[in-house]
């Protein structure tokens, strides 16, 4: 599938750029020592006054390789996020204007890759959707696995599909393309080079991703099948939040297809500084407010919005402090 292709280019074009930041020293040309001239005569003693030869001094043992450090994988946890999209520049321009995001643009065998930047780190693609296919502006997260052809047929045999056979990114590491039960895209990946270690995230880093799901117990079975995650309840109001844990560590969320929203879809949520500011930018730059400001308790202030091509966002600020410390008693 074309989407599949965008994909592997953009992680192909990743590893191009992460190798073009290094080089290669020159192979020397070795040279071949003179072979040794043999005489059948045997060595002659040493003439009197005539020093003997010194004995050649053994070569010094080479120190022992250092042992390369093991690889840390964190399975169930989404390692990246893609957007696919009608339209690539307008999403740029608006995510530039409200998020702060950067973007790097490669070209990659005539395919324009534009690279998430925060802070001058990658963090995901904007990429064109498959037209010919009628695919919808959406997010995509990668969700680390420990074998992805075993993660394909869990997705199969638990009503999922494939959009994306399992494929080898040279470097990179091996990936495949699928929807759930309810048509909700999402990746599975297993990388060569490990999970990056878990983080407090800073503003414009992904900071948490839920599921809204018309059935949510349905997909919590699907994506326990796929990915080994636990579930633990959380009540939001009048409705109970599942939080899909992997080992002892809250990975993503599964709550009811809010009103109004038609497509069962991944949401990635961006920490920001001030949720209250990033709306209003959102709004301005003709973004559709999906959920406006609200505090949740334990969590921060969050909201939901669409951008101007599609694509549904969400942004978590810190929780304000709720406990002030104690004033010193004044001094007598």
């Amino acid at each position: 599938m074309t989407r599949s292709k965008f994909s592997t280019r953009g992680w192909l074009a990743l590893t191009v750029a992460l190798a073009a930041c290094g080089g290669s020293e020159a192979t020397k040309p070795k040279t071949t020592p003179p072979e040794p001239v043999v005489t059948s005569e045997p060595d002659k003693p040493a003439e009197p006054g005539e020093p003997g030869k010194p004995e050649t001094p053994a070569e010094p043992e080479k120190p022992a390789e250092p042992t390369k450090p093991a690889l840390t994988y964190l399975p169930g946890k989404f390692v990246w996020y893609e957007l696919h999209t009608s339209a690539p520049a307008k999403a740029i321009a608006f995510y530039d204007q409200v998020l702060g995001w950067q973007n790097a643009e490669m070209d990659m065998q005539g395919t324009k890759l534009n690279f998430i930047q925060n802070g001058g780190k990658p963090i995901g693609i904007i990429m064109d959707a498959d037209k010919t296919k009628k695919e919808p502006t959406h997010w995509v997260g990668y969700i680390s696995v420990p074998d992805v052809d075993e993660a394909v047929q869990r997705i199969e045999g638990s009503g999922g599909k494939i959009v994306g056979p399992a494929f080898d990114i040279p470097e990179i590491g091996r990936f495949a393309a699928a929807t759930d039960p309810e048509g909700a895209y999402f990746s599975v990946f297993k990388s060569l080079k490990g999970d990056e270690p878990d983080a407090k995230p800073a503003a414009g880093d992904w900071a948490w991703v839920e599921l809204w799901s018309k059935k949510p117990e349905t997909a919590i079975t699907f994506y326990s099948a796929v990915a080994d995650y636990k579930t633990q309840e959380m009540p939001m109001g009048k409705n109970m939040y599942r939080i899909l844990v992997a080992g002892e560590t809250p990975r993503g969320g599964v709550d009811k297809l809010p009103k109004g929203q038609k497509t069962p879809m991944w949401v990635p949520y961006v920490q920001v500084d001030n949720a209250d500011d990033v709306v209003k930018k959102a709004k301005a730059a003709k973004a559709k407010i999906v959920i406006k400001p609200m505090d949740i308790a334990n969590v921060g202030r969050v909201a939901v919005f669409t951008d101007p091509t599609g694509g549904t966002l969400g942004v978590v600020a810190p929780a304000a402090p709720t406990d002030q410390a104690a004033e010193p008693p004044a001094k007598k």
